[in-house]
């Protein structure tokens, strides 16, 4: 069945919101010189050192034994269900994990109901989901019953959505999470204002949660040879279910909190030796880069695999490593924590995730094997993707491992 959805999305299931605010919509990554971040770095060295607890993965709760090409994408539902999204087959899935069993569902295609490509899956409501094309300006919704309908043009909730540049996520009490973005020029220099705000999509309320502006020098003529600026992200804003935001910052690393009633709170900057970026730093990132496939890239077992190398032209290296770099670096969940996945170095290559909470800050650092990732958090633990050496990755959950 396809058709319009309801111009308010939480009529659809008026249960409430069960959130990831996960999102892998384009945003900015700036040119910024991470000099400035080794001399905040600096100015916190006089903080008692953290020696912070080190945990592994317990044994899997649930494995699917599904092979996915590339997971972009996971959203719990109630039930052992969960919805997936693969990049590569371009599907999404529904897998009931109790029942290893997996049940694509969908239609390519433009018309109601129809997606031309699969994109992040942001939950909206208890069992009801979004999913959304920022470029194309098209949403579509997932209901509990796997139905798949098209937001219809010109309503409040799809003005909302369109007058955001990068949608973060949405919590239970149907607020939405997004960034705004004016960027002002001049004959050298760009300067990026970045907003981050929580508006209602029940209401005309929104509120400003953070403001931060960037600024960096305007790139040459389209003859110039390319820049590649590596190793450099922004801060990060993540919204859980409950309501609580986190804003991780670089410049100290540290994470600060907006309580569910509106409170704020600074975060302990964590101190720890910050890592030069020298020519073993280098030569361990083209190695990394090297070694990895892309969406673009990737090939069914079997078939000629492709490789990611650096791009050609002039490199732009930050001073030190960042504490996280790249998109969907940070996981919410309930109860005020987040995971932050770490930037690997040439001493720690391994994936790397800090657990902060609100209370605590940062209670622990979760190692896992080389070849897995965490997707998404839920109630009843964390979703890990993990790669075989043909490239199959399949999915497993684990309980969350004790502070």
């Amino acid at each position: 069945m396809v058709g319009h959805a309801p111009d308010d999305p939480l009529a659809v299931d008026s249960a409430g919101a069960y959130s990831l605010a996960m999102t892998f919509l384009p945003r900015l990554r700036t040119a910024l010189c991470w000099a400035l971040a080794g001399a905040a770095l600096v100015g916190v060295g006089s903080l008692a050192a953290q020696r912070v607890p080190i945990r592994r993965l317990g044994p899997p709760l649930a494995v699917l034994s599904h092979e996915f090409s590339l997971v972009n994408s996971l959203r719990e539902l109630s039930g052992d269900r969960v919805l997936v999204t693969d990049f590569i087959d371009n599907v999404v899935l529904l897998a009931d994990l109790g029942a290893d069993r997996v049940t694509p569902f969908g239609r390519i295609g433009d018309g109601p109901g129809e997606y031309r490509q699969v994109f992040p899956l942001l939950p909206m409501g208890r069992d009801t989901t979004l999913m959304g094309n920022a470029i194309a300006r098209r949403w579509l919704m997932i209901t509990r019953d796997t139905t798949l309908r098209t937001l219809a043009p010109g309503t409040d909730l799809t003005r909302k959505l369109q007058d955001v540049a990068a949608l973060l996520g949405f919590d239970e009490r149907g607020n939405m999470l997004g960034i705004r973005m004016r960027p002002r020029t001049t004959a050298d220099d760009v300067e990026l204002p970045i907003h981050t705000v929580l508006v209602s999509l029940r209401g005309s309320q929104e509120d400003t949660i953070d403001t931060r502006t960037k600024a960096f020098r305007r790139l040459g003529s389209p003859s110039d040879p390319p820049v590649a600026y590596v190793l450099t992200t922004d801060d990060e804003a993540v919204i859980a279910p409950d309501g609580w935001i986190a804003l991780v910052r670089h410049a100290p690393y540290r994470v600060d909190w907006r309580a569910p009633d509106g409170r704020t709170s600074r975060g302990r900057a964590v101190d720890e030796p910050a890592v030069p970026v020298d020519e073993r730093e280098k030569a361990s990132y083209r190695a990394r880069l090297a070694s990895q496939t892309t969406p673009l890239t990737r090939r069914r077992p079997g078939t000629a695999s492709g490789s990611s190398t650096p791009p050609r032209g002039t490199t732009i290296w930050p001073d030190i490593i960042p504490p996280f770099d790249g998109v969907g670096a940070v996981l919410p969940a309930r109860g005020g924590r987040i995971l932050v996945r770490r930037t690997p170095t040439a001493s720690r290559p391994e994936p790397r995730y800090d657990l902060f909470s609100a209370t605590r800050g940062r209670e622990f650092q979760l190692v896992l094997a080389p070849n897995q990732r965490i997707q998404a958090t839920g109630t009843r633990g964390l979703y890990v993707v993990t790669t075989d050496d043909d490239g199959i990755e399949r999915i497993s959950v684990h309980p969350w491992p004790t502070p």
